[in-house]
């Protein structure tokens, strides 16, 4: 029996487990026709694998694929991460193409010193020497359509320094293709786990939306095996060890086709096949044992808590939207909602049809109810009076109810006194409630105020 399956890392190129999605394609079609990408999805969907396979196809018709990967370190000003840019090209041409292009019979070896003795002689600001190198030296010693993929761009987001005037310089490529016409060969490809309102850090009303090109989107693999199409899709995976249509398909019910957990998962059930002493008795068991009784231990899982509950500015917002799906299913989906955006790049939820759905019954047990009110717990002092406060409101417009017992939820007391205390600093550090929670606070001021001035006699506490 053979195990094919691999979920370290991007695919190998010729790896027989890829599974071609609607995305191969469109991406290809896209940049083969100069038009700019984005590729925008959450971690281990398939970003890189899919970027690696679509440069092999490029340059198979002629055009040339270059490509930079920003995970690796950090740079700590804008004239380390364009040299960086341009190191990355310089050194893809060299290998790939035996193309120098400083003209200087440049070797690997001296790459970096020789691009340093280019840069000082250069006047202008980093990104005028960026836009220098590309337009007298990538444009003018390759002649033919060139595409530079950009992966791990939502790296930015966390530089020490604005990286908007290289967003702006990337539009100003694209929209400018008549005045400069040889930007009309160059076609960039940004991959990453970020919204484009991410990347750019410094906005305001007069800044246009980044909406050039084309965005691509990475659909789940299909989950429908008595579709003929869907298994014929989903060959690749039965071929690699699995065999039996039954199982894969029982894999896919707990994965939703999510690639990294969907090609895991085989590969733990093919090796407990191979072990000396069979541990294999169904995919349930092994889903249970293997990976939700040990999701902490797996950084597929904390990354999607990271990036659920690391910006504590806005983690409130998106556990309590992620809470509403939990107990909708789905909800409507808004673009312009930023928890929503938030939730999609987690990975935890899946947009489709216009609504934004849970992606997969694994990580309905993992980020479950008891999961989400304790990470909100984490983050306010007021979580029970808050939750229960907002349901009483659902009740009462479910029911059509005619009395209101909400108030009986509002803070008051030394608990008030405290969080209004945590309010005024959360301000002053730049924090942001959303509506329903300012709301909730607001009202709980009011209250206790209206309290404390008709019982003004007495002493008013928690108690009373």
């Amino acid at each position: 029996m053979t195990n094919l399956y691999y979920h370290s890392g991007s695919l190998p190129i010729e790896s027989p487990t890829y599974i071609k999605r609607d995305a191969d394609s469109q991406l290809f079609d896209a940049l083969k026709n100069r038009e700019f990408c984005c590729l925008l999805e959450s971690k281990q969907t398939g970003k890189t694998s899919l970027s690696f396979r679509t440069g092999k196809r490029l340059k198979e018709v002629g055009i040339f694929y270059l490509y930079h990967y920003m995970g690796k370190n950090s740079p700590k000003n804008s004239e380390q991460w364009y040299k960086e840019q341009i190191i990355a090209i310089i050194v893809d041409s060299l290998i790939n193409y035996k193309i120098d292009l400083l003209n200087e019979n440049t070797t690997l070896k001296d790459v970096s010193t020789k691009l340093e003795k280019w840069w000082e002689a250069r006047p202008g600001s980093n990104l005028r020497k960026y836009e220098d190198f590309l337009e007298g030296h990538l444009l003018e010693n390759i002649r033919g359509d060139i595409v530079f993929c950009i992966d791990e761009i939502g790296s930015v987001i966390e530089f020490p320094f604005s990286t908007d005037e290289f967003f702006e310089f990337i539009r100003g490529c694209h929209e400018e293709r008549r005045s400069k016409p040889q930007y009309s060969r160059l076609t960039f490809c940004l991959i990453g786990l970020a919204s484009i309102d991410d990347l750019i850090r410094n906005k305001n009303e007069n800044t246009p939306s980044f909406n050039i090109g084309t965005s691509v989107t990475l659909s789940p693999f299909p989950t429908d095996l008595n579709n003929e199409k869907s298994l014929k899709t989903m060959q690749p995976l039965l071929n690699a060890g699995i065999e039996d249509i039954s199982t894969l398909q029982e894999i896919l019910n707990w994965t939703g086709g999510q690639p990294f957990l969907t090609q895991k998962i085989c590969d733990l059930i093919v090796k407990k096949r191979q072990s000396t002493h069979p541990q294999f008795t169904n995919v349930e068991e092994v889903v249970i044992s293997e990976i939700i009784n040990n999701w902490q231990d797996d950084t597929h899982f904390t990354t999607i808590q990271t990036k659920l509950v690391g910006n504590q500015k806005k983690a409130f917002e998106t556990l309590d939207l992620y809470k509403e799906i939990l107990e909708k299913r789905q909800i409507e989906y808004d673009c312009r909602s930023e928890g929503q955006t938030a939730l999609r790049l987690s990975g935890l939820v899946l947009k489709n049809e216009g609504k934004l759905k849970l992606y997969n019954r694994i990580y309905e047990q993992i980020f479950n109810p008891s999961w989400v009110k304790q990470e909100k717990a984490k983050l306010r002092l007021y979580i029970e009076e808050f939750d229960s406060w907002n349901e009483w409101e659902k009740w009462k417009e479910t029911n059509n109810l005619d009395y209101d017992l909400q108030e009986r939820y509002l803070l008051y007391g030394t608990k008030y006194d405290r969080v209004q205390k945590w309010r005024i600093k959360f301000n002053e550090d730049n924090g942001k409630l959303y509506e329903k929670e300012g709301n909730f606070l607001d009202r709980s001021k009011t209250f206790w105020r209206e309290v404390k001035d008709l019982f003004s006699d007495l002493q008013i506490n928690e108690g009373t």
